[in-house]
Formats: structure tokens, C-alpha cells, sequence
């Protein structure tokens, strides 16, 4: 199924990937992948519904949908990889370690989320990952998430 994947692709082969969908679906694209590696984007219109509450005087990106862009791109490279998709489970996220944010996301900025396979263990797999701005590491972590299966 990997194999039909081209190398950058947009929404649409996304959600053939993962089970996410807006207004949750925050990862607009990939820019590349491999089989250790996966570089998507989100651009951040200022548009999301978030907006309105975080905050009015000044719009941020909150962390948590950083984190949670980051934990998509990760299972799009999972799923990938792996040559499945989210109907055969889904990766759910297990835990979070040494999660930095460095800056904050605004309106008009591109986020390109950088995923690196660490390693698997049974149903659990490891990834570093990291949110960057304009080359600029806005958040990283160690993701861990775990496969469970679609009954």
C-alpha cells in the first residue's frame, strides 16, 4: 500500500492514512516521508475555531494541537511504513516525554513537523518529534503511541 504513496501528497491521501478529520485534522500535508522519516506541514490560517477563545487579543497556536499535529504526523509514517491504514487500528497516543516549547505558533505561520522513527516494541512505537516555524524549533517530544486493533 506504501508504495502507491508518492512522496508529497496533501488532505485527501491523509485520511485515507489516519482516522483524523476537521476540525481536528491538523497536518495539511506531506511534504516527504521514508521508511524512518516523515516531513509534514500545517499552515496556520488563523481561521481554525480555536482562534476565538485562545486568545482574542492575541491568537496562539495552542501547544496541545502542536503536540497532537505532531502525533498525526506520526501515525501517517506508521501507517505508511507499516503498509496500513487506520482501519486496520488505530495508533493511539500512550505517552509524551520530554516535550519542550520554545515558541509560540501565530496566525500566518507554517508549521513542518518533522517525525523520526526511534523503535518498536510489540504494539508500542517510539518517535522523536519536533515543530518547527521558519527553520525555528517551536516544540519537540518523544512520542509514544500504541496500535490497538479495530474490532
Amino acid at each position: 500500500m506504501s508504495h502507491d504513496y508518492p512522496q508529497s501528497f496533501g488532505q485527501s491521501r491523509l485520511c485515507e492514512l489516519i482516522p483524523h478529520r476537521d476540525p481536528l485534522l491538523l497536518i495539511d500535508s506531506v511534504h516527504s516521508w521514508g521508511p524512518e522519516f516523515l516531513i509534514g506541514h500545517k499552515k496556520v490560517t488563523g481561521q481554525e475555531p480555536v482562534f476565538q477563545g485562545h486568545f482574542p487579543s492575541e491568537a496562539i497556536y495552542p501547544g496541545v494541537y502542536l503536540i497532537e499535529g505532531l502525533a498525526q504526523a506520526a501515525a501517517a509514517l506508521l501507517y505508511l511504513i507499516q503498509e496500513e491504514t487506520w482501519e486496520n487500528g488505530i495508533y493511539y497516543l500512550a505517552s509524551l516525554a520530554d516535550v519542550k516549547f520554545r515558541k509560540s505558533v501565530h496566525p500566518g505561520d507554517t508549521i513542518e513537523y518533522r517525525i523520526n522513527f526511534k523503535k518498536k516494541h510489540g504494539r508500542f512505537v517510539q518517535v522523536n518529534a519536533s515543530a518547527t516555524v521558519q527553520d525555528k524549533e517551536v516544540c519537540s517530544a518523544i512520542i509514544t503511541t500504541a496500535q490497538g486493533r479495530n474490532e
